[in-house]
């Protein structure tokens, strides 16, 4: 099984490849960060180790990275089963003040950057395969039980 899962360097996407892993034993995981690789890969290698997943730079924000990620991935023939659009903004209401700037940023990023990354994945997506959208009101939930 190969899973994608975008913004994975803290919050719920860091902890859902936690559970993916303990879950999934089998999974290749391949994760994404607007992080630089480098930091990324020690993060994640010191959890998984290196056969276990890849670790991608990507801001959604930037077509072009998704673009290219799909690119090679086409090239190496690797079909997803799962791809999680994870990434997102999320306002902070005690500290963020409504503007404009605000809600477009928030709209781009959690809806059209995340509808144009997921139309990219599309021909890497598995016959079988699903589509996860995590809403970025997630971040600010205290407590999921």
């Amino acid at each position: 099984m190969n899973i994608f899962i975008t913004g994975t360097n803290r919050g719920l996407g860091f902890e859902l490849v936690k559970l993916l892993n303990s879950q999934h034993p089998n999974a290749r995981l391949f994760i994404s960060s607007r992080l630089p690789t480098s930091a990324f890969n020690q993060q994640w290698g010191q959890l998984l180790g290196p056969n276990k997943l890849r670790c991608y730079q990507l801001d959604l924000k930037e077509s072009q990275h998704t673009a290219e990620i799909v690119k090679d991935l086409q090239k190496e023939g690797i079909f997803f089963d799962k791809v999680v659009a994870n990434a997102g903004f999320g306002i902070d209401h005690g500290r963020t003040k409504p503007s404009l700037e605000t809600a477009t940023k928030t709209l781009d990023i959690n809806f059209r950057f995340t509808i144009d990354f997921i139309k990219q994945f599309l021909p890497i997506l598995s016959p079988k395969g699903r589509v996860v959208v995590v809403s970025a009101i997630m971040a600010q939930l205290n407590n999921l039980s």
